[in-house]
């Protein structure tokens, strides 16, 4: 699972999800795009900042610690998105919906656990005393 904040992850999955729309796009098909536009960028394993027309000079920053997140961040928020995808259909057909539309799919991989904030419960024993042994 992607590092990052689930407001992040439903903010990007929106924003691929409009462009679908605008673009008349599927949604699976949004998403294999941005995968492979993120994979473009990471394989060089260098962020290229600027470069002269002819190729003679090429300028590359490494991402920063101090960055809200590195490209193998963005590109595991790719893989999940997908996999969230994966899990709406499977979800919608277990449901009857086994031609759902991009708007069912939308929804339901707004609902997955995987994009909230907070996915599970632990409780906290950090104050609890065990006997010792002697």
């Amino acid at each position: 699972m992607a590092q990052l904040k689930a407001e992040l992850k439903r903010a990007a999955l929106s924003s691929l999800y409009r462009q679908a729309q605008k673009t008349s796009t599927a949604l699976a098909d949004a998403l294999a795009n941005f995968q492979d536009a993120n994979w473009q960028q990471l394989k060089r394993g260098k962020l290229v900042i600027a470069s002269t027309g002819a190729g003679d000079s090429v300028t590359y920053s490494i991402p920063q610690v101090w960055q809200s997140f590195t490209q193998d961040e963005f590109l595991c928020l790719t893989q999940e998105l997908i996999e969230v995808y994966s899990s709406a259909l499977v979800t919608l057909s277990a449901q009857g919906n086994s031609s759902p539309s991009d708007d069912d799919i939308f929804a339901t991989m707004l609902a997955d656990d995987r994009l909230q904030s907070v996915t599970s419960l632990y409780h906290d024993h950090s104050l609890g005393r065990w006997p010792g042994r002697m």
